[in-house]
């Protein structure tokens, strides 16, 4: 749901008004960076100086107002972690886990209930967050019934899915969300009746929980790739052991 929220929203949300670059376009004066020096004397913009504030725009807008579908969106999210939350807790009482989901409910309330702002930061953080789900619930049920040979089938494509989403994709949309919230030239805008400095407050609060949730994916995923060279390492011994092919029966999941 929130990657069909983002597609339906994408133009609006990657336009230049939207952005803040339009601001700095109209803001820019002859002589500044962006400027072209054979334009000064009719102070029009080059294409170059175009391109290089769009470069520097930070790439979505993050603090668009949300509307009838956004805010459907926000409200699933929000009963489905709440109902996980619970089950969690009831049935499977992972420290981790609930700290991951307080984390989440902690940063998307607040969104929710005051502010129509932020929602792009909650969807692409959801998208981020759980797009690796399917594959890593897999690979660790597999591992939970020690079906090894499906264990080591799944191992080398999650670890390296992983890697990208939470070690690469998610680490950049961060940075851009705080370009946007803190070095953009947009702040929010009170168009659509919000309060405008509670709405900053709302989206650095929202940011510096999901900041935190990555410091942990970050960790966990450090120990998921050692966990992952610590297995080959076992599987390969095994096999020089053995002088036989490898086998994932035998090779026990690290």
């Amino acid at each position: 749901w929130s990657v069909r929220t983002l597609v339906a929203a994408w133009p609006a949300l990657r336009s230049p008004t939207a952005r803040g670059a339009a601001e700095l376009l109209d803001a820019a004066t002859p002589g500044s960076f962006f400027f072209s020096p054979a334009g000064a004397g009719n102070s029009t913009w080059s294409a170059a100086g175009e391109q290089s504030v769009m470069r520097w725009t930070a790439k979505l807008a993050y603090d668009a107002a949300r509307g009838s579908s956004e805010t459907a969106f926000m409200r699933h999210s929000l009963g489905y972690f709440v109902q996980e939350l619970a089950h969690v807790v009831a049935r499977e009482p992972d420290p981790v886990f609930v700290a991951h989901h307080l984390l989440y409910l902690g940063a998307t309330f607040p969104v929710c209930a005051l502010t129509r702002r932020g929602w792009p930061m909650i969807a692409v953080a959801t998208a981020l967050a759980e797009v690796t789900n399917p594959l890593q619930l897999a690979w660790e049920m597999a591992k939970a019934s020690e079906c090894f040979e499906a264990y080591d089938a799944l191992s080398l494509p999650f670890t390296a899915f992983f890697t990208l989403v939470r070690g690469i994709a998610m680490p950049v949309c961060f940075a851009d969300m705080a370009h946007f919230l803190f070095f953009g030239s947009r702040s929010s805008s009170a168009s659509y009746g919000d309060d405008e400095r509670l709405a900053r407050r709302v989206l650095v609060w929202t940011f510096s929980l999901f900041a935190g949730g990555i410091a942990a994916s970050i960790l966990w995923l450090a120990m998921l790739v050692r966990g992952f060279v610590r297995y080959r390492r076992k599987k390969k011994k095994h096999h020089q052991a053995s002088g036989s092919a490898p086998s994932s029966k035998k090779t026990k999941a690290a």
